[in-house]
């Protein structure tokens, strides 16, 4: 038993030793500087790759970005999906006119976005300010058009139809009509 308190009043001799004449202190807040300085990088990071996203403000270009990210779940665009987007964007959205536009932008969001879930976050509460619940069902609705083009919807398209459904359902949803304008 001598030993042992021994062995640790030496350990803890040393330990002190070291932390407060070997700068053992100014490690110990490197340490706790290097560890904090990751965490903002990383949200830095991420507030960059949602900034695109984020800064939306017309939800017809909101939902082309949706349409292209469920899309995008099957991997490479194919020629039916695009022609799937662009019907929509005509036919439920009512954009005329150059689509090339809207697309080159929404392609470039889609990029952007760390993925479909954090997308649907930060674009539901445009959905659900700006359009009312037929424009949103209209939405859910073209969405999962898009999703089961090219075959039905995979996993990650089925769960992202499932979040989209919650986040536009949601019971603060209150839009006044300013979205989408398809005729009826």
């Amino acid at each position: 038993m001598p030993v042992i308190a021994t062995i640790v009043s030496g350990l803890l001799f040393w330990a002190c030793y070291w932390f407060f004449y070997l700068d053992g202190h100014k490690k110990v807040e490197a340490a706790f500087a290097s560890r904090r300085d990751t965490k903002r990088r990383v949200a830095a990071i991420e507030a960059q790759a949602r900034a695109p996203i984020k800064s939306i403000k017309d939800p017809r270009e909101a939902g082309t970005v949706l349409l292209f990210l469920i899309a995008r779940q099957k991997g490479d665009y194919s020629a039916a999906q695009l022609a799937a987007i662009e019907q929509e964007m005509r036919g439920v959205m009512a954009i005329a006119g150059d689509l090339a536009p809207y697309l080159s932008h929404a392609r470039w969001a889609c990029t952007q976005s760390p993925g479909v879930t954090a997308a649907i976050q930060d674009l539901a509460p445009l959905f659900n300010e700006r359009l009312t619940e037929a424009e949103r069902d209209d939405l859910f609705a073209m969405v999962e058009r898009i999703a089961n083009v090219d075959g039905p919807p995979n996993e990650d398209q089925t769960a992202a139809l499932e979040a989209l459904r919650k986040r536009l359902s949601a019971p603060e949803a209150t839009g006044q009509g300013f979205g989408f304008t398809k005729p009826r």
